[in-house]
């Protein structure tokens, strides 16, 4: 009995099972829960085949958690794939163009303001808290950020936006990975653990052959409806 083998052979078919599975769910935008189903019977089988058919506990085990692996990877691909999609479709990107950046200044004249005593006045209805555009600035504090920026040099603008940049690249990392673990918990339903146990029942019970049981067992089918 080869382990390492069985593990290499169980984790490659894994992969591709679960590549496939996130590649089906995001280009065709459905989720095809039985697939789990499949993904235990694959695995099971490339895990016993690794260890030269010969199946008992440990072999069952592997299979076993190869499968999970394989199952909530390809889960989780599902939820990057969606999630990056969603950002890039929806502008949320860490690029920042002149106008948001004079925006990050006129936000450090309203601090320098506050901090002095200075009253500031918002344009009615603006929500201070919610604010990018010129329009949603005091005249005069846009105008001092603006002026800020054109004061300075070429270089100098250059390294305040990479700055900002990988300020906002680092905010939508935490955002983009709080979404993504929040649509992988969403992503099991009730039905998918019933796809799920039978995953791992079917690997279990392949990695369990023995040769004397005849060889791994038929391929599952779905039960009738």
């Amino acid at each position: 009995m080869n382990l390492i083998r069985a593990t290499l052979l169980g984790l490659v078919a894994g992969a591709l099972c679960a590549a496939v599975w996130a590649a089906i769910s995001y280009f065709l935008h459905f989720e095809i829960g039985w697939i789990a189903w499949g993904i235990g019977f694959i695995v099971g089988i490339a895990t016993l085949a690794g260890a030269g058919g010969r199946g008992g506990p440990m072999v069952a085990g592997l299979a076993v958690t190869l499968s999970v692996l394989s199952i909530a990877g390809g889960k989780y691909a599902d939820a990057h794939f969606a999630v990056n999609k969603y950002m890039q479709e929806n502008g949320m990107t860490a690029e920042a163009g002149d106008e948001l950046l004079c925006s990050y200044i006129a936000d450090d004249v309203v601090a320098e303001k506050i901090n002095a005593g200075d009253a500031v006045t918002w344009p009615e209805g603006v929500d201070p808290t919610q604010v990018s555009q010129p329009s949603d600035y005091p005249p005069d504090v846009w105008a001092e950020a603006s002026a800020r920026w054109e004061a300075m040099s070429p270089d100098e603008q250059s390294d305040y936006r990479d700055t900002i940049e990988s300020q906002r690249q680092t905010q939508l990392d935490i955002v983009a990975a709080d979404v993504r673990a929040q649509a992988f918990k969403d992503s099991f339903s009730l039905f998918d653990l019933l796809w799920f146990g039978l995953a791992v029942l079917t690997a279990f019970k392949i990695g369990m052959t023995s040769p004397e049981a005849g060889g791994a067992p038929d391929e599952p089918h779905a039960p009738a409806a």
